[in-house]
């Protein structure tokens, strides 16, 4: 019994090892450990994803998921999705554009009523590019509250369509026309018709045990950090917050750069193809060129919390990193790239 113990780990160990050399080097691994020495022990932590082809190349957890009682992280904690969110209505949008049901260049004079003049040169494609113009709506308050605020503005932030800048009005109108056009709630519709079909089950702040939850850190200095425990104001636009697994977001993954997207190759293909010259984004992701190479990503800061999603499509490669503290999110999105290019 002990024997055959012995062998099946060798065998274990093996399988890693050739995994690991067909994508990344051993050394390469011990390089990315070192990127998050200061993740370790009682330090808040981090998760990381890195995907490939549909699989997974490496996973890890580093650090504490609660510095005060020392609880450490693991892959079985739920992090705060925040406004990465803004990707799973997205996709929601562009579902209900490929059943017919609302067309990319309606204006929003035709959705709302009683939207002002400056609503005719605001179309949907405008919303989900963030090219809207509109004046961003801070705080909590719900899609009709702020849909409110717009009909009593007078002015855009710039002439739609000319540059670029993310507004949370962008994503309250997008909540609403998926009400709209779907006749359904935003959160009915997106359960049904995005999570479910990837098979995610997204954890509601009020539905959901505190514990499983990683906790936001505010850092007071290289070493030393204070936790902040405001899961309870954790509330955007009124929706319910979702929290998810690092599994959850492999299918999330999945949806955009697997060999069976979740939409149409051709809408896939419309998300990601770049506003112009000028603006590095697309349909809710950041497309940037340089040197002929493209990287997209999003990311999500807030709440003592840092989301970084990052995929190269010449190699089909995706890191997702995600820390509970509030790190700068230019910090780890260059690390989420370098590990991205460490995958052969």
């Amino acid at each position: 019994m002990v024997m055959r113990y012995f062998f099946t780990i060798i065998i274990i160990n093996m399988s890693l090892m050739n995994v690991f050399s067909q994508s990344i080097s051993k050394q390469d691994s011990l390089d990315i450990d070192k990127l998050f020495y200061f993740y370790e022990g009682n330090f808040p932590g981090a998760i990381l994803g890195v995907y490939q082809n549909d699989k997974t190349v490496f996973e890890k957890v580093y650090g504490s998921a609660n510095i005060e009682t020392k609880e450490k992280l693991t892959s079985q904690h739920y992090f705060y999705f925040g406004k990465m969110r803004r990707i799973v209505t997205m996709l929601a949008i562009m579902n209900l554009y490929e059943k017919g049901k609302l067309d990319l260049n309606e204006p929003l004079s035709s959705v709302f009523e009683k939207f002002p003049a400056y609503g005719n040169k605001i179309t949907i494609r405008n919303l989900l590019e963030h090219t809207s113009g509109l004046k961003s709506f801070e705080g909590t308050k719900k899609p009709k509250e702020v849909l409110d605020f717009l009909l009593n503005s007078d002015s855009l932030n710039f002439e739609t369509g000319t540059h670029w800048g993310y507004s949370n009005s962008d994503l309250a109108l997008l909540i609403l026309l998926v009400e709209k056009k779907s006749k359904k709630s935003y959160y009915n519709y997106t359960n049904r018709k995005v999570y479910r079909k990837l098979r995610i089950k997204p954890k509601y702040l009020d539905k959901c045990k505190k514990e499983k939850l990683m906790r936001g850190h505010k850092a007071l200095s290289l070493y030393s950090y204070n936790l902040v425990d405001e899961l309870s104001r954790l509330d955007e636009f009124g929706q319910k917050n979702v929290f998810l697994s690092i599994r959850d977001f492999k299918k999330l993954n999945d949806a955009f750069f697997s060999k069976k997207t979740f939409l149409k190759s051709e809408t896939n293909k419309l998300i990601f193809q770049r506003i112009n010259n000028r603006i590095n984004f697309g349909l809710g992701w950041y497309v940037i060129k340089k040197d002929d190479h493209l990287t997209y990503w999003m990311g999500s800061n807030g709440n003592n919390f840092e989301n970084v999603w990052v995929h190269l499509p010449e190699s089909n490669v995706t890191v997702f990193l995600v820390t509970n503290r509030n790190q700068s999110r230019d910090s780890i999105l260059k690390r989420a790239i370098y590990i991205a290019r460490l995958v052969k």
